[in-house]
């Protein structure tokens, strides 16, 4: 993004008003899920704080485990309530920056073929990396709620393990029985997570792999 901004700069400079202003409002739409994005981590953030915070009384004030089990199935009813209102937007922003990711990286490869525009070459390839990073955020945000919420089971276990008075408490095993997980997703059809980094950049990869060679068989 910084790069698109320099070359947005240059067209400025250079009074190419029409192409300085094309790129502004190309640039503006990227910034929207982009926003949604970092709304929905800073709310991740203050549940990741929540689970750790539960965790720590859990371990602190063994004996008021039930008090703590009800703050903890608070924050997991938060986490509901986060993934029922922003899952479909979730859906749009990631489909959104990984099909932009891989126009990018296509008009990347294409004018690294034909060696022309240098400039641009180095402004794309930035864009590419401010994409893929910021479905990486996302990701992570999403799999240290979800490790924070999992390390509580555990920790809660453990104690368990150790107490037979907890061990007796009806309440807490059947807790443990549900075995409630926190997992985010884009309207149900793919799971926000370290994979689906991966999968993008593989499926990319492969793409434009096959659209190199074939240029190369074509330029024979």
């Amino acid at each position: 993004m910084f790069g698109t901004y320099l070359w947005i700069a240059g067209q400025v400079i250079q009074r190419r008003w029409e192409a300085a202003f094309r790129d502004i409002f190309s640039s503006i739409d990227v910034l929207c899920p982009i926003l949604i994005i970092l709304q929905f981590c800073t709310f991740l953030k203050i549940a990741t704080d929540r689970f750790k915070s539960s965790r720590f009384h859990l371990i602190v004030y063994f004996y008021r485990t039930e008090d703590v089990l009800e703050q903890h199935l608070k924050n997991l009813e938060l986490m509901t309530v986060l993934k029922q209102m922003y899952s479909n937007q979730l859906f749009f922003c990631v489909s959104y920056l990984g099909f932009d990711f891989f126009v990018a990286s296509y008009d990347t490869v294409e004018r690294v073929i034909s060696r022309e525009n240098q400039e641009w070459i180095i402004c794309t390839t930035s864009y590419c990396a401010y994409l893929i990073s910021t479905i990486f955020i996302l990701c992570r945000a999403c799999e240290a709620t979800k490790m924070k919420a999992d390390k509580f089971d555990n920790q809660l276990y453990l104690l368990m393990n150790e107490n037979k008075a907890l061990r007796k408490n009806v309440k807490l095993q059947l807790y443990l029985k549900r075995k409630i997980s926190v997992t985010f997703s884009g309207s149900h059809f793919f799971e926000i997570g370290y994979p689906l980094v991966s999968t993008i950049v593989a499926a990319t990869t492969t793409y434009l792999i096959f659209l190199a060679q074939f240029s190369l068989l074509q330029k024979d």
